[in-house]
């Protein structure tokens, strides 16, 4: 996804706070050697938005948050969130649901309501973009897969009362709070 289109997007919505933190190149590249390619449409999300909480339901981490109010850390640096999620679905592979894909997971989004989403980098769906199969697990330790890339992800979970967004102005307030 090209930046141009993030960043018509990002015009659209009510930005609430200040734009303390954007994610660098730097820490976009450190974090794909030490891990895995991220998807193509992530990688330029997070050069335009940067992590944040978005439409008031979304918690989006990205690579190498540091940001001022450690507090914060958990919800927006990507590795602090998925080790995060770890130790909260500790019991899932208790459970013995899905417990490999679990394994391979890279969570990069809690919502509101305590339902976690993330990648399988072992699922790529446009290999060219290095996208992957989107999954959401809810509190019931329920997966759900819900998306094929991150765009997909943002325009038909986040935003789904608002895919308008993508076409023409919005009829009603979308917030990102940075």
């Amino acid at each position: 996804m090209a930046v141009v289109q993030w960043q018509s997007l990002l015009s659209q919505l009510q930005l609430v706070g200040s734009r303390a933190y954007k994610c660098s190149e730097v820490g976009l590249s450190n974090f794909e050697a030490a891990h895995f390619p991220l998807p193509e449409s992530f990688r330029t999300f997070c050069a335009v938005f940067g992590p944040g909480f978005l439409c008031d339901n979304f918690y989006v981490g990205c690579p190498d948050y540091r940001g001022s109010d450690e507090n914060l850390q958990i919800h927006y640096d990507l590795e602090s969130l998925c080790r995060s999620v770890r130790v909260a679905c500790a019991e899932f592979e208790e459970i013995g649901t899905e417990v490999e894909r679990f394994q391979r997971a890279w969570f990069f989004c809690r919502d509101y309501a305590s339902a976690y989403f993330y990648w399988d980098p072992t699922e790529v769906t446009v290999s060219e973009f290095n996208e992957y199969g989107i999954y959401m697990v809810d509190r019931d330790f329920r997966t759900t897969r819900v998306a094929d890339t991150f765009f997909g992800f943002v325009k038909d979970v986040c935003l789904s009362d608002s895919q308008h967004l993508f076409e023409q102005p919005p009829s009603q307030t979308f917030r990102f709070a940075p």
